[in-house]
């Protein structure tokens, strides 16, 4: 029986040691406590990929037998790269350009009112408000600027939205999209959506405020907008553009702030429901029916939804491709 080499030995178990930490890293990523890669899968897969990264060869063209987190990462990322290809080859047998259909997948992301009935009208009150957006953008001519800025993006920020959008997923599922009517046992699940929405909201207009600011004035990154309350970044896209006025109409920020500080009270004989919030320096009180809150809650959904494709119809347009 062949003794197997002392190197290979030593790469086996540094990669199992890897692979278990791909799988902690994607689970905080993403705020989720379940393995991508199944611990049973792990020893199939290092005798699958461990030939092939003992076989990689340097840039100075010599043997480069040792496996490390670089190598594993490229890896994965070539994995990704023939899963994508794989996919373009099977709906489309490579008849049209590979660019062209990727350009048309992200097209395709934005039609979306087809999944939502309930709210058409106002998904595309909101889509027409992001193109009137992002044309405006387009025709500044500052695609180098747009990158800068997106590439000086906090990994911290990007990481938060990742699991803010898993939690939202997690919610929805108990969520009946197309309701028109809850009662008080339905209340707290539809609370907890409108709040899991706006906290991701919040995200996304902080990286477009801070974009529209820095096309202004280069010198500020997304660094200087992060501790901007949602309040000023919201009021502060309105009187950059109007459009953003419709889009974010209904990420109300007072009912948001009172039920992040549980400032609120129902009303079950009436079925109504009080938020308490400051303005200013006075303490306001707004009181609507469960389903006004039912509406609104689903209409920030709506909002969130569109706002969630704002960067990828940014590419579009200045790729002339939308």
């Amino acid at each position: 029986m062949n003794k197997q080499n002392p190197q290979t030995k030593s790469n086996k178990k540094h990669l199992h040691s890897l692979l278990k930490g791909l799988n902690d890293k994607i689970k905080d990523e993403y705020g989720v406590d379940e393995d991508i890669i199944d611990p049973k899968d792990v020893e199939r897969i290092t005798r699958m990929v461990l030939p092939e990264m003992e076989r990689k060869t340097s840039s100075l063209g010599l043997s480069d037998t040792m496996v490390t987190q670089a190598k594993i990462e490229d890896l994965f990322l070539s994995l990704a790269k023939a899963s994508a290809v794989n996919y373009y080859y099977l709906n489309t047998q490579g008849a049209i350009p590979l660019k062209t259909f990727y350009y048309g997948e992200l097209k395709r992301s934005l039609d979306i009112e087809h999944l939502y009935p309930t709210f058409k009208p106002i998904m595309r009150n909101h889509k027409k408000n992001l193109f009137h957006i992002i044309d405006r953008l387009s025709k500044e001519n500052k695609v180098n600027e747009i990158n800068t800025y997106l590439r000086g993006i906090p990994k911290s920020y990007t990481g938060s939205l990742n699991q803010q959008l898993v939690r939202i997923f997690e919610v929805s599922q108990g969520i009946n999209i197309n309701l028109k009517k809850i009662e008080t046992k339905d209340l707290e699940k539809y609370r907890r959506f409108f709040d899991e929405c706006s906290g991701t909201i919040e995200i996304y207009i902080k990286i477009i405020y801070g974009l529209e600011m820095s096309l202004k004035n280069p010198s500020k990154t997304f660094e200087t907008f992060i501790r901007c309350k949602a309040y000023s970044v919201k009021k502060g896209l309105r009187e950059i553009d109007p459009a953003y006025a419709g889009l974010l109409g209904p990420f109300n920020t007072n009912i948001w702030n009172s039920i992040k500080h549980k400032q609120f009270k129902k009303y079950p004989s009436v079925e109504e429901i009080e938020f308490e919030y400051i303005e200013g320096k006075k303490i306001e009180k707004l009181r609507i029916t469960y389903n006004d809150f039912l509406k609104l809650s689903k209409e920030n959904f709506s909002a969130l939804t569109i706002i969630s494709k704002y960067l990828v119809a940014l590419e579009l347009k200045l790729a002339g491709e939308l």
